[in-house]
């Protein structure tokens, strides 16, 4: 788990590409092709130029308003975002409503929380620091159900 600020510089000005966490995951098992889970975005064909992913669509209509899955591999796709994930990603999301992605590409699993400074300790407010203990723990154990189902929908899966 990294707590980062990503800026580019643009002319004159510096402009923030990202300021999050991301969360990096070795998974146990080998799996080629990358997958994208996104926090709904307006612009549906911001595809990287050259890139293979394509949008897919899956059956769930909470989930399609919710959130753009990207992927060079549909059938992997579609059989690791089952139901039942689906269902934790749009709980993760609706408890912590801020825009996150999560990653699947090559054996690794990332998470990327665009969420602003998070881990920043406030010893002078008790009552705000025990407030962003428990929103921690909160997300990290719907990242835990997250990754569990995921690591059995890839052993489910002859990839």
């Amino acid at each position: 788990i990294i707590e980062t600020k990503l800026e580019k510089r643009r002319d004159k000005h510096t402009v923030t590409v990202f300021d999050g966490v991301i969360v990096r995951i070795k998974m146990n098992k080998e799996f080629s092709g990358h997958t994208v889970v996104k926090t709904d975005s307006l612009l549906k064909l911001d595809i990287p130029i050259g890139s293979k992913l394509r949008h897919t669509t899956l059956e769930d209509v909470e989930f399609e308003n919710k959130f753009d899955v990207l992927t060079d591999n549909e059938l992997m796709a579609m059989r690791i975002l089952t139901p039942d994930l689906t269902n934790l990603i749009i709980d993760l999301h609706d408890n912590f409503g801020f825009f996150f992605e999560i990653k699947l590409i090559n054996g690794l699993l990332f998470f990327r929380f665009h969420s602003d400074t998070l881990f920043e300790p406030s010893p002078d407010n008790v009552r705000k620091e025990a407030l962003d203990i428990a929103f921690y723990f909160t997300m990290l154990d719907g990242m835990k159900k997250i990754i569990a189902e995921i690591v059995k929908n890839l052993n489910d899966f002859k990839v």
